[in-house]
């Protein structure tokens, strides 16, 4: 009877925890890639994995075939532009014009990023002089 007890309280303490667990809200910031002209040209997504870190994934379209660019999360907004504060990787696209990169962040450099308004700029080349941006992606809570 001890033992029965014991394992019941086992499993409540276990299905608390998971509640609790499943509870934590997920925290996601998301952007749309937009051109000079508004025309929607890709994606961002933020999301905090359960190891706490935070995968950023973005995909872009439209770029130039075959080509690379540098990628940064910059203080400000796309219309008031400011300096770097985090590289990305640099961005590969293939032939039909379309880039894809997944990155991680630490805890640390998330709340650096995002402590005030951020946005995510593609850079007209991959290496210096990487020249200014040619699609830009405010970053809001999602």
């Amino acid at each position: 009877m001890r033992r029965l007890s014991l394992v019941l309280a086992f499993l409540l303490l276990l299905l608390t925890a998971l509640s609790v667990a499943a509870a934590d809200p997920v925290i996601s910031y998301n952007g749309e890639f937009k051109t000079p002209d508004g025309v929607r040209q890709g994606v961002v997504y933020l999301q905090r994995a359960v190891n706490g870190d935070y995968q950023v994934k973005i995909i872009v379209w439209g770029l130039q075939p075959n080509s690379a660019h540098a990628m940064h999360f910059h203080r400000g907004t796309c219309s008031a532009q400011g300096g770097i504060i985090q590289n990305l990787p640099n961005i590969l696209v293939d032939r039909s014009g379309t880039g894809r990169v997944t990155a991680w962040l630490s805890p640390t450099q998330y709340q650096s990023i995002f402590s005030d308004r951020t946005y995510v700029n593609i850079h007209v080349q991959a290496t210096a002089p990487i020249g200014g941006g040619i699609t830009c992606a405010d970053m809001g809570l999602g």
